[in-house]
């Protein structure tokens, strides 16, 4: 059987097996708030502080009205935490599942879905600073708010894919998860998530030309009660499509030896 063949079968298998991979992200979660007095509260309320202070700074130097500034800061924030929350986890996928690996032969792609499940209970708990912003500051919120469900899945496709990739490389190359961190801080600054396009002016194209914008975008204009532009929607298509092609091809070159690097 060819490496593809079999990285397509362990992708089948890893995706049918729902109830284990959600099972574990699940046990993940209440296992990181054990003896925790408010649990994942902590992460809305981490986040409502921080929304806080960057919203009071922010809107000064960038001359918003609070009531502007803050929807759109905090919609930005809890979408970078789930790209965030996928790029700095990508690297260690493989090496934190390999006691599991060694004991159980689970498909390997049963360890990304569990990480990205991880990633996206996580938001879903950050998610709720932004709906506080949102009625406080009264955000028009309707039935085109349900778009940013499509948005939401197209994140989770890019964080699947992106971790498979990503892990799989890191697996044999340990230093490259120290540069992802570095490529992810730069990312952010190079993200319109505190500060609005038309801010840059001229250097707009930075922006436009940037993968991670157009995907925080589809998510963040319906939750801001605008239209999502099609450039975004296309260009976040574009961007999963060519992703999950080359991670499926990293995949089925290295999955053969994944187990042996662990």
């Amino acid at each position: 059987m060819t490496n593809l063949a079999v990285a397509a079968r362990d992708l089948r298998s890893g995706i049918r097996r729902t109830d284990i991979w959600l099972t574990l992200a699940w046990f993940d979660i209440k296992l990181r708030y054990r003896r925790t007095m408010i649990g994942p509260f902590w992460l809305p309320l981490s986040s409502v502080i921080s929304i806080t202070l960057m919203g009071m700074v922010y809107a000064q130097l960038l001359g918003m009205k609070l009531q502007d500034y803050f929807p759109y800061l905090a919609a930005g924030l809890a979408l970078w935490s789930l790209i965030a929350s996928f790029a700095n986890e990508a690297p260690t996928v493989f090496v934190s599942s390999a006691n599991l690996a060694h004991q159980t032969p689970l498909p390997f792609s049963l360890y990304v879905l569990r990480r990205v499940a991880n990633a996206v209970f996580q938001f879903l708990h950050t998610w709720v600073s932004f709906w506080a912003v949102a009625l406080y500051f009264g955000v028009p919120l309707g039935l085109s708010t349900l778009q940013v469900i499509p948005g939401i899945l197209m994140l989770a496709v890019f964080g699947f894919w992106l971790t498979l990739a990503v892990g799989s490389v890191c697996l044999r190359y340990r230093d490259l998860g120290q540069a992802m961190t570095v490529v992810t801080q730069l990312f952010f600054f190079m993200t319109p998530i505190f500060y609005r396009v038309e801010s840059l002016g001229k250097l707009q194209w930075i922006a436009m030309y940037n993968p991670v914008y157009h995907l925080v975008e589809i998510c963040r204009a319906p939750l801001l009660g605008q239209p999502i532009p099609w450039a975004s929607w296309g260009a976040a298509c574009l961007i999963n499509v060519l992703g999950c092609a080359v991670a499926f091809a990293i995949f089925a070159r290295c999955r053969k030896r994944l187990a042996y690097w662990m």
